[in-house]
């Protein structure tokens, strides 16, 4: 084994001491070579061949070192490129190839490529290398070889350094072989040892021995003047290439120049070079610091199908542009030297660039033979399909030696013609037909069997394409820079995207004629591209006066003259109109006329000489008189058009007409009268047991007569107090204190509502509902008993107006019970939620027969349900407020003042919002009518209800009415509301040809009172914060909240782990756990409580409020569908099944009973027989519900009414209380 010494560059060109290298991989204590900039520098987009910088470590044997030798004859200009190699040549090539290879005639570059010579030097200390900086060769046979050179500035920096020549070493041809080379290409062996044999010795005497010194000293002297010559000749083994060499921290320079044939002396760089960056001699000519990419002057035009030659400069280009009218294959045959290294850019409606192109294709010169070519071209074919439009070529020459290429482009007949379209691009022409690519189809594969979608580059959204940043198009298949008509329509060119029209052309995509002029000179009008001129002018461009026109222009009526500038008449003063025929009016008519004439004509609404005054609606004139727009009523009117009566026929002569505090004419009665027209008779005498008045009451049974003292202590005029006077008592709740709380009072001893156990009530779910109970006459009706269905929640007893007050649980429907002798007694149901105080509707008693006669809603046509309904508007969250702590101002939306002072040195501000100040009112913003309204609309009424607050008013019908209510922030007993409450809205649209009023209900959001946090005088510091926990509301001290209750809600697992139970299931009662799993859930229900039932397959189980689950029913094991559902009713919690197999609808028993499920229901609705088409009987409708036949009961529904509805098959049936 051998081991070889390396050396290595240092800064400035230094060549540092060897060091040794052995076979397996030691430390490296030698100096790194830093990267430099090379010589050359690669033209933006094309890669280089990777270098090494450091020596690579290697062991060789004596045919190593030989093959390391031999490796000189395959460099080129000192640097290997990465190819493949060729085929072993003969082991005993003719001398004459030999002689070809190491010769150095002036015409080696026409000798064959695969042998190019190279340049090897030694330094001072006796090592050989390649030097770094010798041009780069075209052809390399080693696949892993690196050229490392120092750099540029390195080279100019020692250029006093003299270049050594050197002769040629012992040609001999390589071998390939497995073995490993080192990587460095610059590092040699020793030559080869001869090897004699031991026979030599013993037959040679001295003769041999002198005569073989007298050869050795003939050879010695012949190499010493070889080498000689060779000095003088400047003679290398690289020819006329001159090799730099660096010793010491010098660089010396050969002064030899290389011959005129030596083409190394070409300028590599054929593209524009900056003089500002000189290239570096290197010997075998300039190689460009940098090359630039063609501009479009170098473009030339060329033809399809003509041949075309060229030789295309080192690092330069070729340029060449087409027109292709219709979409073709084009194929192109390149004819391109053995060794070369061309790219092909080529692009559509642009220029091509390394990065920026739509075809690339790389050719290279090498090409695997067995034999020895007998030229030097290859040729490459290369189709591709084009679509119409320009088209530029680039071929790239990365070589440092000019190249000869052929090129010819010619439209495929064979894939073009033979297929309809040229297969689109999409397929390839197999015997006249297409066959098409994956994805797309039809004769000429332009059909897309999986549609893409904006080609992959952008999304389809609203039935466009919204392209990705830098493409384009219906399609997405432009680029940025490109047009949709590349050519412009031949009438202009694409610039950035855009069509530059050309002159006399416009348009998108300049393919409209445009006139001589754009705008006519401005006295005319263009169309078609010709200009359409003005009266008086003329010409292509509208810009010569047109005399002979002139004298047939209007005259102005003789007042005025014809302005050829603006078309028009330019009067004369006190002249007018489009011919100055009208004589101008000098009368002012303001803002709402105009004067015509000697007079003012006015706008519609207005009136008077000068239009100054506002009329009124033409309703006033029946009852008001109009003054300035505003409607005076007469006595006994009311309303804004004076159309609603307030004293009803002058009060029947029993009482004066008078006007109240809210400026409303009404009817004073006189004594022994009532009603809004004092027509109704009250009871006098109270101890004649006569019906005096004929209302069906006689004495203390009328409630007129309670006010009597001799009926004072009678049970029918016992009334309950009113809640006001029992508050008054108490001290008032705290800020803190719930909905329950506040409300109490209602049921504790000697209040409104009696014998009421406060454990009945569950304080959640608790709720107040107010209401009127009225006679049949309108007046209110005292001591009328009101109960619910559950006695253990008391009873209260009518006030004197009629009102009373009972606390209820919420949740669902509620039974009111109304009794009072000698009237009929009546119940009313409704619907109330948790912690509401609900008013129901007016409550009248009848002591005979209910006359009213409940009638179905009318149909009417006058009412637009889209048109004709309210716009409700709350601002109870403000968003600004809390926005800015530390500044003072105004809160325009939610009308509140915020002043702030910053608390010196601690960096808090105290905060005012008056929002938090006793007085402050929060309000709802009310549209209840259109712009435009029906004629037959007459009155609109409006009720609103919050907090057990009743407000009622009723408007006359205008177009866009507004109105605004304020609210207090109490409620009904005067106690402060926090947090927020709920409003509802109902608006009833009266008509005159319909019979019902017409009622639209919404509700609304209203913000109550906010916590007090700081207490400072109404000022709070801006970091202090409290949370409302009743209403989840955490109020900041910088005057925002964060109403956390109105987030969106989370949804948990109650009830089962994923996992199936088994179908008898004996854990199935107990703590809702993730052990208590399911089956099967198929339906769900609510109950007022809060507690759940889920019906899970044969189990009907219920999730009761405190976490445990229970089974309430257990269905038939055998029927294996249980496609069921089940309603609760609200008004008595009674729980329905359907159960389509049973063809029945089932009643659970008792809801609270769970010790025996399997018999805990009842057979609500069904015999149990199916329902069949053709059912004489009509399967039992009309008959009781037990007794009816079901097709197939699927969902069911309760109303609070307690109404049972179910589908049953295709028809919705009922079954009533």
């Amino acid at each position: 084994m051998l081991s070889l010494d390396y050396a290595s560059y240092g800064k400035g060109g230094r060549l540092y001491p060897t060091y040794p290298v052995s076979g397996s991989d030691g430390e490296d204590s030698s100096p790194r070579l830093s990267r430099r900039t090379p010589l050359y520098q690669q033209p933006a987009g094309l890669s280089d061949t990777p270098t090494s910088d450091n020596a690579s470590d290697a062991t060789l044997t004596d045919s190593e070192l030989a093959l390391a030798r031999d490796s000189t004859l395959l460099v080129h200009n000192g640097c290997l490129v990465d190819s493949l190699p060729p085929d072993v040549p003969p082991r005993n090539p003719t001398m004459s190839r030999l002689n070809g290879r190491v010769s150095g005639h002036p015409h080696d570059r026409d000798r064959d490529p695969d042998f190019e010579p190279s340049c090897v030097v030694r330094t001072p200390s006796g090592n050989v290398y390649i030097p770094a900086d010798a041009p780069k060769g075209t052809l390399d046979y080693k696949s892993n070889s690196s050229c490392s050179s120092p750099s540029k500035v390195d080279i100019q920096k020692n250029s006093e350094r003299c270049s050594l020549g050197f002769g040629p070493p012992v040609p001999v041809l390589p071998v390939r072989n497995n073995l490993r080379r080192p990587n460095s290409s610059h590092h040699f062996g020793s030559p080869p040892r001869f090897q004699f044999q031991k026979s030599f010795a013993s037959r040679c005497s001295w003769k041999c021995t002198a005569i073989v010194f007298i050869i050795l000293s003939l050879v010695l002297t012949a190499a010493v003047t070889y080498m000689s010559m060779a000095n003088l000749l400047h003679w290398s083994y690289h020819g006329g290439t001159p090799c730099s060499v660096l010793v010491g921290e010098e660089t010396s320079e050969s002064a030899a120049k290389a011959s005129v044939s030596d083409v190394g002396n070409r300028n590599y760089s054929s593209g524009r070079q900056r003089p500002s960056q000189p290239s570096q001699n290197t010997g075998g000519g300039k190689i460009p610091a940098r090359s630039f990419p063609p501009d479009g002057t170098t473009f030339s035009q060329i033809t399809l199908g003509q041949k075309l030659n060229n030789e295309i400069a080192p690092y330069g280009y070729w340029n060449m542009q087409f027109y292709q009218s219709e979409s073709a294959y084009i194929k192109f045959d390149y004819s391109i030297p053995r060794g070369a290294s061309i790219a092909v850019y080529i692009r559509r409606n642009a220029l091509p660039t390394h990065t920026q192109y739509n075809i690339l294709e790389v050719l290279s010169g090498f090409k695997a033979r067995q034999a020895r070519a007998s030229h030097s071209l290859v040729k490459k074919e290369v189709t591709h399909f084009l679509e119409p439009g320009h088209w530029f070529l680039s071929l790239y020459n990365d070589d440092g030696d000019a190249q000869e290429v052929a090129f010819q482009a010619a439209i495929s007949e064979d894939m073009t013609q033979n297929c309809p379209g040229g297969c689109s691009g999409k397929g390839e022409c197999l015997m006249g037909h297409c066959q098409c690519n994956a994805g797309f189809g039809g004769e000429d594969c332009s059909e897309s069997v999986c549609p893409v979608l904006c080609s992959q580059r952008g999304e389809y959204i609203n039935g466009e394409c919204q392209c990705n940043p830098g493409w384009k198009g219906k399609e997405c298949s432009l680029r940025h820079d490109e047009c949709e008509v590349p050519d412009c329509n031949g009438h202009g060119h694409c610039s950035n995207g855009k069509c530059a029209c050309a002159r006399g052309f416009k348009g998108k995509f300049c393919e409209e004629v445009d006139c001589p002029h754009p705008t006519c000179s401005g006295h005319g009008f263009c169309a078609d591209g010709t200009c359409l001129c003005k009266k008086g002018w003329k010409g292509a461009d509208c810009s010569e006066t047109d005399n002979e026109a002139l004298q047939c222009l209007p005259d102005c009526s003789g007042h005025g003259a014809f302005d050829l500038e603006t078309q028009t008449c330019q009067c004369e003063p006190m002249w007018s109109g489009d011919d100055c025929s009208r004589e101008l009016c000098d009368l002012d008519c303001g803002l709402h006329g105009h004067c015509v004439g000697d007079s003012c004509m006015c706008n519609p609404g207005w009136s008077g000489e000068y239009c100054n005054l506002k009329q009124c609606d033409q309703r006033c004139n029946d009852h008001g008189q109009c003054k300035n727009g505003t409607c005076l009523c007469v006595t006994g009117w009311n309303g804004k058009h004076c159309t609603q009566e307030g004293c009803p026929n002058s009060c029947s002569g029993h009482g004066q007409c008078r006007v109240n505090q809210d400026s409303q004419w009404e009817c004073r009665c006189s004594e022994g009268w009532d009603g809004a027209d004092c027509n109704v008779l009250l009871e006098q005498s109270c101890n004649d047991g006569r019906d005096n008045d004929k209302d069906g009451l006689a004495d203390c049974e009328d409630p007129e007569c309670c006010s009597h003292h001799l009926c004072r202590s009678s049970q029918l005029c016992v009334s309950a107090p009113k809640p006001i006077d029992i508050l008054l008592r108490k001290q008032p709740p705290a800020i803190t204190a719930s909905f329950f709380e506040r409300m109490k009072f209602l049921i504790e001893d000697g209040s409104l509502q009696n014998y009421a156990r406060p454990e009945t009530f569950n304080e959640s779910r608790s709720a107040v509902v107010r209401g009127r109970v009225v006679t049949a006459m309108g007046m209110g009706l005292m001591g009328v008993r009101v109960s619910t269905s559950t006695p253990m929640e008391g009873f209260t007893l009518t006030r004197e107006d009629g009102w009373f007050d009972l606390l209820v649980n919420g949740g669902g429907a509620v039974t009111l019970q109304f009794g009072r002798s000698p009237f009929r007694p009546q119940s009313y149901i409704v619907n109330v939620p948790w912690n509401e105080v609900v008013i129901i509707d007016t409550v009248v008693m009848w002591t005979g027969e209910d006359k009213t006669v409940s009638m179905g809603p009318h149909a009417c046509r006058a009412h637009d349900y889209d048109l004709m309904k309210p716009v409700v508007l709350a601002t109870w969250k403000h968003g600004f407020q809390g926005a800015c702590p530390d500044k003072s101002s105004i809160l325009a939306e939610s009308q509140v003042v915020q002043e702030s002072y910053q608390v010196p040195g601690t960096g808090l501000n105290l905060v005012y919002h008056s929002s938090r100040a006793a007085g402050y009112l929060s309000t709802i913003q009310l549209q209840l009518t259109p712009e435009t309204i029906p004629s037959s609309l007459t009155l609109i009424h409006l009720r609103i209800t919050i907090e057990g607050i009743l407000f009622e008013k009723t408007f006359e019908a205008d177009p866009g009415i507004k109105f605004t209510y304020a609210w207090n922030r109490l409620n009904v007993y005067r106690q402060r509301v926090y947090g927020v409450t709920t409003a509802l809205v109902k608006v009833g649209y009266q008509y005159t040809d319909c019979k019902d009023v017409l009622w639209d209900v919404q509700t609304t959001k209203l913000s109550g009172h906010d916590m007090s946090i700081s207490e400072v005088g109404g000022w709070n510091l801006d970091i202090h914060h409290r949370y409302n926990f009743h209403e989840g509301i955490l109020q900041k001290g910088d005057g925002s909240n964060m109403y956390l209750k109105h987030k969106p809600r989370i949804i948990r697992t109650t009830l089962g782990d994923g996992h199936q139970r088994p179908l008898d299931c004996a854990d199935c009662d107990g703590a809702a756990t993730p052990k208590q799993r399911l089956l099967a859930p198929v339906a769900l229900a609510a109950a007022p409580d809060g507690s759940i039932y889920v019906g899970d397959f044969n189990l009907v189980r219920r999730v009761m409020v405190d976490g445990t689950v229970r089974t309430v029913v257990r269905l038939n094991v055998t029927r294996v569908a249980y496609r069921y559902h089940i309603a609760l009713s609200p008004l008595d919690g009674t729980l329905y099944i359907s159960d389509p197999e049973s063809h029945q609808v089932l009643r659970v028993r008792n809801p609270d009973d769970f010790s025996d499920p399997d018999h805990n229901w009842e057979a609500a609705v069904g015999s149990g027989e199916r329902c069949l088409p053709g059912d004489e009987a009509h399967c039992g409708d009309g008959a009781l519900a037990r007794d009816a036949k079901l097709a197939y009961p699927k969902g069911v529904a309760v109303s609070a009414d307690n109404v049972l509805y179910f589908a049953d098959g295709t028809n919705i049936r009922m079954m009533d209380r």
